[in-house]
């Protein structure tokens, strides 16, 4: 399994099944941002399980041919409260050991160094551009 810190460089999760098989193919210049949609709107479970899975597998998002494809995507490809607790606590944390001179830590008994304190940054950063468009939106609409 290649280092998090291989993972963090191609913008992959370190645990993603795409980063190790990116790692032992001769190229990177692979896309793996957004999979394919599926034209099968009709059936809702399928699209969201196709949309987990791929969350799975590194990608970032889903292209959406339909409306009621949307939500499903939203959800399965947006932190949840669980991972935003998570990063929030492992950034914290990482910024007081960083004002005493230390670049590795323990939280809950997890190793955390700069590569999984950039993903948990990453997704504070996603978790604001959510809110924040989410926030524009309804200014809009109301």
């Amino acid at each position: 399994m290649p280092s998090a810190t291989c993972c963090r460089n191609a913008g992959l999760p370190p645990s993603s099944l795409v980063s190790r098989a990116l790692f032992g193919q001769p190229s990177y210049e692979i896309d793996f941002d957004l999979d394919k949609t599926i034209s099968v709107s009709e059936f809702a479970s399928f699209f969201k399980q196709s949309c987990d899975t791929v969350r799975a597998l590194g990608f970032q998002g889903k292209l959406c041919i339909h409306p009621d494809q949307i939500g499903p995507a939203n959800t399965a490809f947006s932190p949840t409260a669980d991972s935003i607790a998570w990063s929030e606590k492992i950034v914290a944390a990482f910024d007081e050991a960083e004002k005493q001179g230390v670049a590795s830590i323990q939280v809950d008994g997890y190793f955390v160094d700069y590569p999984i304190v950039d993903q948990a940054q990453r997704t504070l950063d996603l978790t604001d551009e959510i809110r924040e468009k989410l926030f524009v939106n309804q200014r809009v609409l109301s």
